[in-house]
């Protein structure tokens, strides 16, 4: 199976690019952890995660690290 079919064999599985990223992420013991991703990766997630945002007539996904 091709990368582009297994993205698209799954209704509940989304893609994206990855426009901005934090610099690390907290940690629940008070320790930061360097991002995993980095500019223009392509992401995969499942539908209904992040949260929707729109700014100036363009929409966004902002994700988690864990989503």
């Amino acid at each position: 199976m091709a990368k582009a079919d297994a993205v698209h064999s799954n209704d509940e599985a989304r893609a994206g690019v990855v426009l901005a990223v934090g610099t690390t992420k907290a940690l629940g013991n008070g320790g930061r952890h360097a991002m995993d991703v980095r500019l223009g990766d392509l992401v995969i997630y499942t539908k209904g995660k992040g949260k929707e945002v729109r700014v100036d007539n363009d929409e966004y996904l902002l994700l988690d690290r864990d989503e």
